[in-house]
């Protein structure tokens, strides 16, 4: 049995955001995104709630999808709910959709391989970067995530409003938290905080 805790050293947050909190991305998009952020916190602080031994039967396993243009700050707050977690002691995974979709594509697996996935599947909380822009299919992710939800782990997905889902995945995530962001390009003029670019 791997320990899952090597899961944030195997699939790493990205390095640009590996110092970023909930905290420092609040101050940056409050203005602009309170409502959001309200959501997001909300499903943060009852993530307990999605852990296996929950009194909450009925949220076990439903993760988060942020949805919205390109740089509204989605990769950035899914970084930071990652850190936020791995720093309370969760198992945590950032996958960008490409690299899930070249896993899952392997006709035979090595160990490595295997051990590898097994992370990603087991982790306590995931993020899946970028869904369905970098090769990953509908039917990829919706296995990898409803078996994320039959072992009661959720799932944060970051999906670009130009991403077409089969009606299969959308019914599926209908009953994930859906956060919507809008607004400029955040990379072109970012924020500033600590250096860190939606």
């Amino acid at each position: 049995m791997i320990d899952t805790s090597l899961a944030r050293v195997e699939w790493p947050v990205p390095a640009r955001f590996i110092k970023v909190t909930p905290q420092q991305w609040a101050e940056q998009g409050v203005t602009e995104y309170a409502t959001q952020w309200a959501e997001v916190s909300d499903w943060l602080k009852s993530f307990r709630k999605y852990l296996s031994s929950s009194p909450f039967p009925e949220l076990t396993g439903y993760g988060l999808v942020l949805t919205g243009p390109a740089g509204t700050g989605k990769t950035m707050l899914a970084s930071a709910v990652l850190n936020y977690l791995g720093d309370k002691g969760f198992s945590v995974a950032y996958v960008r959709d490409g690299d899930l979709a070249a896993l899952l594509r392997r006709p035979l697996f090595s160990d490595e391989d295997s051990a590898r996935l097994w992370l990603l599947e087991r982790a306590a909380c995931v993020v899946i970067d970028d869904a369905l822009r970098q090769g990953g299919t509908s039917d990829q992710i919706e296995t990898f995530l409803r078996y994320r939800h039959d072992e009661a782990k959720p799932t944060v997905l970051t999906i670009n409003n130009a991403a077409t889902l089969s009606v299969t995945l959308d019914s599926f995530l209908h009953d994930f938290r859906t956060v919507h962001f809008a607004g400029e390009d955040r990379r072109i003029h970012p924020l500033g905080v600590d250096g860190a670019r939606w």
